[in-house]
């Protein structure tokens, strides 16, 4: 009886064997197909973000371009038409409307230009070898008119012992006039914004500090995302261009070094950035 028994038990632990394997083999590509619907999902979602910044990007870029671009056509008209009836000063203030829109339109498409540069790999900075107090203290002095007209004193504390080296200056003037025409935007009146450098080991430190309303800290972590912008009331909104901070942040890091923002005691807010000496 069991000779009959035996063959039976074998061809049931055959298929059992073979059920478990078709089991298993189903559940893999169940679990596979699982995984790749939400990869899926997540990708598509992340286009759809994307697709929607693109958009937002492109009404923004309308919007900054807009004003400008209005300022400039009115101000033309008006000297073309009326030119013969309006005063020395008043071409001049014209003129002065003309340039400074134009000014700000150029820097928009360089800040667009730059980005561009970055995402691709293609940012590059030409360094040459220079002092780096030099290029902090000019840029103070260039911003001195700036800070008197909101009544804010511009303070440095420039490291003496901070050696020469190689960095791209227009860039870091980039950088400086990004983080100093902010500090002096957010400072009340009446208040400092100090700007100071220090040697450490082979870094050089680079500070920018104001007695603003500084940022709370769960949203300094979007300074320096794309189109996000300060907006002087303790908290960030998106809009503008909010390029400035992206562009600083890629100099810097083509540099070799790093930039960041903390709290300056007892308030207000203190951008740091830093850059190898070798």
């Amino acid at each position: 009886m069991s000779a009959y028994i035996t063959p039976f038990l074998i061809i049931e632990t055959a298929l059992l064997v073979l059920f478990v394997v078709v089991f298993l083999y189903k559940s893999f590509k169940l679990s596979r197909f699982t995984i790749e619907t939400l990869e899926f999902r997540k990708n598509y979602e992340k286009q759809l973000a994307a697709d929607k910044e693109k958009e937002d990007f492109l009404a923004m870029l309308v919007h900054e371009l807009r004003s400008p671009l209005a300022v400039m056509k009115g101000a033309s008209d008006l000297m073309l038409k009326d030119a013969a009836k309006l005063s020395k000063e008043q071409i001049e203030t014209l003129l002065a409307q003309i340039r400074t829109s134009s000014a700000g339109m150029l820097k928009i498409v360089n800040d667009i230009l730059d980005v561009s540069k970055m995402d691709s790999g293609k940012f590059e900075v030409s360094r040459v070898f220079g002092d780096i107090n030099k290029i902090l203290s000019d840029e103070c002095s260039y911003y001195a008119a700036l800070a008197g007209e909101k009544q804010v004193k511009i303070e440095t504390k420039f490291d003496d012992t901070l050696p020469s080296f190689n960095f791209d200056p227009d860039r870091i003037r980039q950088v400086m006039n990004n983080l100093l025409s902010n500090a002096i935007k957010f400072a009340p009146e009446g208040s400092v914004v100090t700007v100071g450098s220090q040697k450490n080991q082979n870094m050089a430190f680079i500070s920018i500090s104001d007695d603003g309303d500084g940022i709370p800290d769960e949203l300094k972590h979007k300074l320096f995302h794309k189109f996000v912008q300060l907006d002087g009331r303790n908290h960030v909104k998106v809009g503008g261009t909010g390029l400035g901070l992206v562009v600083c942040k890629g100099i810097i890091e083509t540099h070799g070094g790093k930039v960041w923002i903390e709290d300056n005691h007892p308030k207000g807010a203190k951008f740091v950035f830093s850059i190898p000496l070798s």
